[in-house]
């Protein structure tokens, strides 16, 4: 018999960090689910802790790297459940994760997409970083700017999934927010109020890598422009096909600069200041952003250089952020007093 759930994880080279994440899932209240365990060609020892595994809802699938889009369009491909649970690498769900929001969808048939409030740690201090505070349903409008939905903590339908065509290929980073923004022009989307999701801020991940941002910015913008133009998809990602993305995203594009501006200041707020000034000097000119853009530019490019005057490292960088960061909602939840 098929499992009611498919839960999927990813991995490349995170071996370290495969064994609570995996128990985390094994350990659900609910129990009638397949677990996937996707290794993605890792070049560490990830496959062989797959293997150690010997629970009959265990598939490892491992195959040569061809990045997270392709791998988890395979994964799905290859799962048998009716809703699928998605899990980040390394992350930890709550038990009662999977029985809540497999439950949520069996009572709601309109909607197509659930998920779980989170929180996000420091992988190597244990720090929390941010909690979030949104649950309830999803507008397709304030989605456009703001992907509400965490990916790892996320369910949805199989078949809604195949309606919309999957996971998008061009995609390498926000693969999620495409497909949810197609979810919800077909049903609804949730997330519950519960708290059953820790995220951990890792060195291997996306904020560390500053020479991807302008190419991932593009990529982000591209999400915005094929939601607002949802009738000239197809049209669109042909010509990205002939002639590069650069021909539809262009630098004075006004919501590609600010998302590279907000990229920017992920990066100095995740405490990496140091290849935040490193990629500017050597490979960004942000002499095209208008003027409010800029003033947010170089209040962070100032604080990243009173970083580095202090001589902070990563972590001191973040923490002194995030202490500034608390303070600031402290002042502004005694003027709302």
């Amino acid at each position: 018999m098929k499992p009611k759930v498919s839960i999927i994880t990813v991995y490349y080279n995170r071996s370290y960090c495969v064994d609570e994440s995996i128990e985390s899932l094994l350990n659900q209240t609910f129990k009638d689910f397949e677990l996937l365990l996707v290794d993605d060609g890792s070049s560490d020892n990830t496959v062989e802790k797959f293997n150690s595994y010997t629970d009959p809802r265990v598939r490892v699938i491992t195959h040569t790297n061809m990045g997270f889009t392709n791998t988890i369009r395979k994964a799905v491909d290859l799962a048998q459940g009716e809703y699928i649970a998605v899990h980040g690498s390394g992350d930890i769900s709550s038990p009662e994760r999977i029985q809540e929001q497999s439950k949520f969808l069996d009572e709601n048939p309109d909607y197509v997409v659930v998920a779980s409030r989170f929180e996000r740690y420091d992988e190597e201090t244990l720090a929390k970083i941010e909690e979030s505070e949104f649950s309830g349903d999803l507008d397709i409008e304030d989605f456009l700017i703001n992907c509400r939905i965490m990916h790892g903590a996320s369910m949805f339908r199989k078949s809604t999934y195949e309606q919309v065509g999957g996971y998008e290929k061009i995609f390498t980073n926000t693969q999620d927010w495409d497909l949810f923004l197609r979810f919800l022009r077909i049903g609804k989307g949730k997330i519950l109020h519960t708290l059953h999701y820790k995220q951990f801020k890792r060195g291997d991940g996306v904020a560390a890598k500053p020479e991807n941002f302008e190419k991932n910015s593009r990529i982000s913008v591209l999400r915005m422009l094929l939601s607002r133009k949802h009738d000239q998809r197809e049209q669109i990602l042909e010509k990205i096909n002939r002639e590069g993305i650069e021909s539809v995203i262009l630098n004075s594009n006004y919501d590609f600069q600010r998302t590279v501006v907000t990229n920017f200041i992920i990066l100095v707020r995740s405490g990496y200041y140091k290849k935040f000034l490193h990629f500017v000097k050597d490979n960004y000119n942000p002499s095209e952003l208008n003027l409010k853009l800029k003033l947010r530019f170089y209040s962070w490019l100032t604080l990243a250089n009173i970083l580095l005057f202090f001589k902070l490292s990563e972590k001191e960088a973040q923490s002194f952020i995030i202490s500034i960061r608390s303070l600031k909602n402290k002042l502004n939840f005694y003027k709302l007093k």
